[in-house]
């Protein structure tokens, strides 16, 4: 747990035939995985006859995040697989080299596991990590691919963690609390704010002391937040003098919160589906029903509204009946739109994430769904999960004022470019150059001033 380990390695593009596959098992079911984000558990040191052992430490440590805010508040939003990985032999790597301590601190050891983690990691005693990154994406890949976020438990009771593409933590008594650290530097792109890592800027630690322009300048003299130097180096800040990313059984900070909720906004929107779809409804005199199917936080801040024409017609409900006599002559446009009102979040400096909307363009000759647009999913993407390239195709008319990023799960930019697709509707982004892994397709609407986000899950 001393450091976040940042590594770039070059992947096979070519992996999920040499992996084995494991019995995956289902812990947390909240809905259709392509709707919900998508947690996995591993394990590394479990031998054949442990895995009852692991299912037990999985168990606990999920049902203790869900009860830690702000993942307590989004549970809704997680569908949760622990993957029974069988190491051929028991325990975790343990060298005896690390430079921070008088080693060995306990016995020497060497088992052959499959995920390869170690103690002693980059010469600091505490940090569990790998030498084989790969192995770890490889299961992912071949056992389930479309997972955003994962970490590995490891069998040991010894105290130790650290994070990077993935979390590694062992089966400490603290395992619950080093969970929850590790989480918020490969989940939430958060930075220790217990000692010093020269790895830049994130949503807790930044060079900007000025109040007004700081980066967490929203929650300044709000629950103990203000801009306290770093004891290693005071050209560097953080929010918080008692906040996990500081120690253990300390809850998030409200900046390191807000940045989890952020986090769990850009993967996964409220809206789980709608009805009706694209095709026309042919309805005579009758009425049509428009309806959302939402994913609910706890305690449910989202604010709902419908709008007919730009003018609100319902609010708080997440269905609404249309009649001829409600449309002008001509197209009429149906806006439902959702807004995610957690008071957790007092970001006001980026693109909006925390709303969601569906449109439905009506015409009154026909009374039927002519079209749509839909904020989270207005591009298909093809093949997904892919090796080499992704074809981006539109579902609506856009402008051709578009850009994008490719983001790595943890924030990372890993590709940026423009995107034309006001001719041929259909745009490749080339993936063969970077490391399998779930992306983030961000893609900005410079003239609606929109943000559309899918994942991609590169082989």
């Amino acid at each position: 747990m001393k450091k976040t380990v940042w590594i770039f390695l070059f992947f096979c593009t070519s992996i999920i035939g040499f992996t084995q596959t494991f019995d995956t098992v289902l812990l947390l079911d909240n809905g259709p995985s392509d709707k919900r984000i998508n947690l996995v558990v591993l394990g590394d040191g479990y031998d054949a006859s442990e895995q009852d052992v692991f299912m037990a430490d999985a168990t606990q440590l999920i049902d203790y995040l869900f009860t830690t805010p702000p993942f307590s508040n989004y549970s809704n939003y997680f569908n949760v697989y622990a993957v029974k990985i069988i190491s051929p032999e028991s325990g975790v790597k343990h060298p005896g080299t690390a430079t921070d301590v008088a080693e060995p601190v306990f016995p020497i050891s060497n088992p052959n596991t499959y995920l390869e983690t170690t103690f002693d990691y980059q010469d600091i005693h505490r940090c569990i990590y790998t030498p084989n990154l790969n192995k770890t994406t490889q299961v992912l890949a071949a056992n389930v691919p479309f997972y955003d976020e994962a970490f590995v438990i490891v069998n040991s009771p010894e105290y130790g963690g650290c994070a990077g593409l993935y979390s590694y933590f062992s089966a400490h008594s603290s395992a619950n609390e080093i969970m929850v650290h590790e989480l918020g530097h490969s989940f939430s792109g958060l930075a220790d704010e217990y000692w010093f890592a020269p790895t830049g800027e994130s949503p807790n630690k930044t060079q900007d002391s000025n109040s007004q322009t700081n980066r967490w300048r929203n929650w300044i003299g709000t629950d103990g937040v203000d801009v306290y130097p770093y004891e290693e180096d005071a050209s560097w800040y953080r929010p918080h003098q008692n906040c996990v990313m500081r120690s253990l059984g300390n809850p998030f900070c409200s900046v390191c919160m807000e940045a989890t909720i952020e986090r769990v906004h850009q993967l996964q929107g409220p809206i789980e589906s709608f009805s009706p779809l694209a095709e026309i409804v042919e309805i005579g005199e009758q009425s049509i029903d428009f309806e959302v199917a939402l994913i609910l936080p706890e305690p449910n801040d989202l604010v709902l509204s419908w709008e007919l024409n730009n003018e609100v017609v319902e609010a708080q409900q997440a269905n609404i009946s249309i009649v001829e006599s409600d449309l002008e002559e001509g197209d009429n446009f149906l806006v439902f739109r959702v807004i995610d009102n957690t008071p957790l979040v007092r970001t006001d400096n980026h693109h909006a994430i925390h709303v969601s909307t569906v449109t439905w363009v009506l015409n009154k000759e026909t009374l039927g769904v002519e079209d749509m647009e839909v904020s989270e999913n207005s591009f298909v993407l093809y093949p997904n999960p892919t090796a080499n390239v992704v074809h981006v195709k539109s579902n609506q008319s856009l402008t051709s004022s578009l850009t994008y990023e490719l983001v790595t799960s943890t924030g990372q930019l890993a590709k940026k470019g423009e995107m034309n697709l006001s001719n041929s509707k259909v745009y490749a982004i080339e993936l063969s150059d970077l490391p399998p892994q779930v992306y983030i397709l961000n893609v900005y609407d410079s003239q609606s001033n929109k943000l559309y986000t899918q994942k991609i899950v590169k082989k």
